[in-house]
C-alpha cells in the first residue's frame, strides 16, 4: 500500500528591522539556528500565540540523518476527537499517561549548502505565522525589534515556460470590472471574455474556468488555448491567471508533463508520500524520508 501524499513548502528566511529594511540569509542560518536552539532549556522552547501553545526543539534523526526543527501546536482537550476499536462505537479518547496531551507538529528540514528550507505540517498543525512566531522567539529576533518572516519560494520563469509549452489543459483567468479587453483577445476565449464583460456593460468581474478534466487533451485544442493566452498575457490586466502548462519531454514533443502555473505568484512546493499506508502513524524517519525525497526533486527543477 502507498502512503498518504502530502504537501510540502519551501521557504526563504527574510528579516525586517525597525527601518523596514530587508535582509535575506546565508546558507549558514538554519544549521547556526539549529546549534543555538539545541542549547536552549525546555522554558525557552515553549510559547503561546494567538491563544494557542506552542513548543518546539531542534531535533536530530539517525535514518536519514538529518538535523531539523519540530514545532508542535498543542490540542485543547476539549477539541480531542473520539476513538473507535474495531467492532465497537466510537468513545471518548484516553491517553494511557495522566496529564498527556495532543500535538500537532510541524517539520522543519533546511536544504543543505542553501538558506532555504522545507515544510510539512499535518492538516490542524502550526499555521505558518505561528512557526514565524516561534522561530523569531527561540532566536531572539522578537526582543532585537527585527520581523521574521518565511517567505515562499516563488518562480519567475512562467512566461518562458508557456512559450516553450505545447498546449494547455487547464485554464483559469479572472478580470476585475472595467478591464481593458480590447488588445490580444480576438481569440475564442478572449471573445467569449469580452462579449461577456459588454453584457454587463463593463461592470461585472469576469471569471473563466476551462479543463480537459482527466482525460488526454485534444492536442490542436491545446495548443490553441496556449497560442490564445500567450496573446493575452501581454495585453490584458489580469487579477489572476493560472494554468496547467503541458511541458514537453522528449525533443520531438510527442510526450509531455503537466506544469501547474501561476502567472502572478507561482509558489514552488513538492509532494510526497509519508509511509507505507493511509493510517500508518507518520514518524519522524517516515516525514524526513519524504521531505528528502522531495527536496531531491526541488533542487533537480529550481537551483541547477
Amino acid at each position: 500500500m502507498a502512503g498518504r501524499k502530502r504537501k510540502i513548502y519551501f521557504f526563504e528566511p527574510i528579516t525586517t528591522n525597525a527601518d523596514e529594511i530587508e535582509s535575506t540569509m546565508d546558507a549558514t542560518f538554519w544549521p547556526s539556528l539549529h546549534d543555538h536552539v539545541a542549547s536552549l532549556e525546555d522554558e525557552r522552547l515553549r510559547n503561546q500565540y494567538l491563544g494557542h501553545k506552542y513548543a518546539g526543539a531542534a531535533r536530530k534523526e539517525v535514518s536519514p540523518a538529518e538535523k531539523f526543527f519540530y514545532i508542535g501546536k498543542t490540542r485543547n482537550g476539549a477539541d480531542w476527537p473520539d476513538m473507535q476499536r474495531e467492532g465497537s462505537d466510537p468513545t471518548a479518547l484516553e491517553l494511557a499517561e495522566p496529564g498527556a496531551g495532543l500535538v500537532e507538529p510541524a517539520y522543519l528540514l533546511p536544504i543543505s549548502g542553501t538558506p532555504y528550507v522545507a515544510a510539512l505540517r499535518t492538516t490542524a498543525g502550526p499555521s505558518w505565522s505561528a512557526i514565524e512566531n516561534w522561530l523569531a522567539a527561540v532566536s531572539g529576533m522578537d526582543v532585537q525589534g527585527e520581523t521574521f518572516e518565511l517567505r515562499p519560494y516563488v518562480r519567475h520563469d512562467q512566461l518562458a515556460r508557456l512559450h516553450a509549452a505545447i498546449g494547455v489543459s487547464k485554464l483559469h483567468l479572472k478580470v476585475e470590472p472595467g478591464s481593458d479587453l480590447a488588445s490580444g483577445t480576438d481569440g475564442v476565449i478572449g471573445t467569449a471574455m469580452r462579449e461577456v464583460q459588454d453584457l454587463g456593460a463593463g461592470g461585472v468581474t469576469v471569471d473563466i474556468q476551462l479543463s480537459f478534466g482527466h482525460a488526454r487533451p485534444d492536442e490542436a485544442a491545446a495548443a490553441q488555448i496556449a497560442a490564445e493566452l500567450q496573446s493575452m498575457m501581454g495585453n490584458v490586466k489580469f487579477r489572476s491567471a493560472s494554468a496547467t502548462l503541458l511541458s514537453p519531454t522528449d525533443e520531438e514533443g510527442m510526450e509531455y508533463k503537466k506544469d501547474a502555473v501561476d502567472f502572478f505568484k507561482d509558489r514552488v512546493t513538492g509532494t510526497a508520500l509519508v509511509g507505507t499506508s493511509e493510517d500508518e502513524r507518520p514518524t519522524a524517519p517516515a516525514v524526513l524520508k519524504a521531505m528528502t525525497e522531495a527536496i531531491r526533486m526541488f533542487r533537480e527543477s529550481n537551483l541547477q
